[in-house]
């Protein structure tokens, strides 16, 4: 079986876009450390960067439906989220995050109140609506995407997905620009 574990522990920052493609306003945000993995014996793991925040809150267009950041809700301790890999024209090789009894496996609540569809993690640096992009340009995307396949490959079955809260600060930093 296979894990996800998506930390509150920032490393680093990456650019950010306000929309898919690299266009339109740009800032730094920040990576937080993530880690693929398999629960095998083998210990093989695959360290990587996830940005985790939403442009529209980033940008100043708040989103209150999505509630506290905009952001994928960190999943419950003891009911970490699904995985199952997704190709999409939008996002191309991702990684479609679930409850695990959601009954169209697409969709997610955690640790959150409103019921989230789609949530993925997905190449970067980009826009986002709540998704997590991997850090590293198309490099890092390249070596997440190699890395999940071989996995995959020999793990058939499902994939654990453990997404940690983040710190208050890294919440409040953009949600306090809107506040009025």
């Amino acid at each position: 079986m296979l894990y996800v574990i998506i930390t509150g522990s920032p490393i680093g920052r990456t650019h950010f876009y306000e929309k898919i493609g690299r266009r339109g306003r740009r800032t730094l945000v920040p990576t937080y450390r993530a880690e693929l993995g398999c629960f095998d014996g083998t210990g093989a793991q695959f360290h990587f960067a996830v940005t985790r925040d939403a442009a529209q809150v980033v940008f100043g267009q708040r989103k209150k439906r999505f509630l506290r950041g905009g952001e994928c809700p960190p999943s419950k301790t003891c009911a970490p989220y699904r995985g199952r890999i997704h190709v999409g024209r939008r996002n191309g090789f991702a990684l479609l995050l679930f409850d695990e009894h959601s009954p169209t496996k697409s969709t997610l609540v955690g640790q959150g109140s409103v019921v989230r569809s789609e949530i993925m993690l997905h190449s970067g640096p980009s826009s986002s609506l709540g998704c997590m992009a991997i850090a590293g340009g198309r490099r890092g995307y390249r070596a997440w995407q190699r890395a999940l396949k071989k996995f995959t490959a020999t793990n058939r079955g499902e994939i654990l997905v453990f997404v940690e809260p983040r710190p208050q600060a890294d919440h409040d930093r953009h949600l306090s620009r809107h506040v009025g």
